[in-house]
């Protein structure tokens, strides 16, 4: 279940049956989605775009995301290790809940446990840079899935894939999500990648963006003005 409007993972959440869809329900509003849940092993971000009028475009960012996940000891609690989890303290009370009927049970060694099937780094995700994906092979992928999509010329597909091979090969790709212009470079989120290549990657594909823009203007779509602007904003924040 996810809002129809909805930013960084808020009220996602992962519902077995009807009884836990009620409880989901329960003091809610507005429009929600009802989505197939993807057990796929691996999950990407893959950042794409296209020049208006051209028939391939180019892959510039994959990501790929790391579920919070817990390891037993043999010795502490699963409360005791969650809340020694630097990803999980700002969530400490919300899994406290969900895993109520074994918080205070002894995890056995080496035994796994996901806390969070939601791929957000607010939900404790770790994000690690998957560039080395980047080729023709994968951009062609994504030409074939995007061109088909009108007015598409710049976004990132959130998916998941049993393997990175089944995703450069373009077999067995689930799409959870395409993000528009406002998508964000999400390999820079890696805890190792340094902050000045951040900003010089950021800044890359906002003139990608720009160029898009001019290039849509010069096809004869008109600019929104600032007012436009400033509305549709103010809505999205009331609609959130």
């Amino acid at each position: 279940m996810k809002p129809d409007i909805g930013e960084r993972g808020r009220e996602v959440e992962l519902v077995h049956d009807e009884n836990e869809l009620k409880k989901y329900s329960e003091g809610k509003s507005g429009n929600y989605i009802v989505q197939e849940f993807v057990d796929f092993r691996e999950e990407f971000g893959v950042l794409y775009h296209r020049m208006p009028g051209e028939t391939r475009g180019k892959v510039t960012s994959v990501v790929q995301k790391e579920f919070l996940t817990i390891t037993g000891n043999g010795r502490d609690t699963l409360g005791t290790l969650v809340s020694g989890e630097i990803r999980a303290r700002s969530r400490l009370d919300y899994l406290a809940e969900k895993f109520a009927h074994s918080w205070n049970t002894i995890l056995p060694k080496d035994e796994k446990i996901r806390l969070e099937p939601i791929g957000n780094h607010c939900r404790g995700t770790s994000f690690h840079d998957a560039n080395q994906l980047l080729g023709n092979q994968l951009s062609a992928v994504f030409d074939t899935i995007s061109t088909p999509i009108d007015g598409f010329y710049y976004g990132r597909f959130d998916l998941k894939v049993p393997s990175a091979e089944d995703l450069l090969a373009g077999r067995n790709i689930k799409i959870l999500e395409l993000n528009g212009v406002s998508s964000e470079v999400a390999h820079i989120y890696d805890p190792d990648y340094s902050l000045l290549r951040a900003w010089s990657d950021t800044a890359r594909h906002i003139k990608i963006i720009w160029r898009i823009a001019l290039k849509n203007h010069a096809l004869g779509h008109q600019y929104d003005s600032w007012w436009i602007f400033i509305k549709d904003l103010l809505k999205h924040l009331r609609e959130r």
